[in-house]
């Protein structure tokens, strides 16, 4: 899904969660997982109030992703936003010096 090392981050989703992708270490941890709208969430007493998808990468993790990834992130996006024909295009660059930026705003 990536193109180079980066840090990838794992959660603890309810049984009501579907576990989409896990960690290639071994651990079996869930990076990538969803909630259909109503489904109990990992604190038990909330409710999903719309269909939900967890993708654990740090800030630098999208500009890695290989076109696997990427398609994976959009079917993400419209499994989350089934109205949505096409997708928006962003536009993501790393600083010059390695600082962190706060993310690009995005419209629909």
């Amino acid at each position: 899904m990536e193109t180079a090392s980066v840090q990838f981050t794992w959660g603890v989703p309810a049984a009501t969660a579907t576990v989409v992708a896990t960690l290639a270490d071994g651990s079996g941890s869930p990076c990538l997982y969803a909630y259909e709208k109503g489904a109990m969430l990992a604190d038990g007493a909330t409710p999903a109030p719309a269909r939900m998808v967890h993708m654990f990468e740090y800030d630098n993790g999208y500009a890695a992703f290989t076109p696997e990834g990427l398609k994976l992130f959009d079917a993400a996006l419209k499994w989350v936003l089934p109205g949505l024909a096409n997708l928006p295009t962003a536009s993501l660059t790393q600083p010059a010096n390695g600082a962190r930026s706060p993310p690009p705003p995005i419209s629909f």
